[in-house]
Parts: C-alpha cells; structure tokens; sequence
C-alpha cells in the first residue's frame, strides 16, 4: 500500500506530523477549550451535566451561526472527512430516516 510513499514518508519522518486515525485529546477536549467561550458556546465536561448543559448550548449556538432554526431536539450530524464511497458517507444518509 501507500503507493511507494512508505520509504519517502519514513525519510522525512523527521519534519512530518500528524494524527493518525484519530484526534489529539488534549487539543480537543471541550473542558478546557478557549474557543468555546465566546458567541454562546460554552466549554462543559465530558460526562452527563456537560452533555444536558454545555454540549446542548454548544448545538444551539452552532445552529445560531449557521442560520438553521434553534431546535436542541434536532438531529444534527457533523462529518470531518472526503466525501468519497470509500469513506463510508452512502452510511450516514442511511442510518437515519431524513
């Protein structure tokens, strides 16, 4: 796999960076993160109080700024990724009934 890249990717290796399948936990962690506390976002902890409280405020304000109507009841699905077959994007339209 990785077309040939495996031997240039290790040569470099040195001034590469990344995160590999996966997210850096310290960077995102909706606790301490400074850009949650500015246009009604809210930092909040990662147990239940924070998913009813913080989380919740979070989908609201995020509803606001996308111009959505500001339902906390609705369902609001986020994909980071390449909308590609391969990515399984066909799975999250029909996981749910839209």
């Amino acid at each position: 796999g990785g077309w040939g890249l495996a031997p240039i990717l290790r040569e470099h290796s040195w001034k590469l960076k990344g995160i590999v399948n996966g997210i850096d936990y310290d960077e995102w962690n909706p606790e301490t993160d400074e850009y949650l506390n500015s246009d009604g976002y809210s930092t909040y902890a990662a147990d239940m109080r924070g998913l009813l409280g913080g989380k919740k405020q979070c989908k609201l304000a995020l509803q606001k700024q996308l111009g959505l109507p500001e339902n906390e009841d609705a369902c609001l699905v986020g994909f980071i990724g390449r909308l590609d077959q391969q990515k399984g994007v066909d799975l999250i339209a029909d996981a749910q009934d839209w």
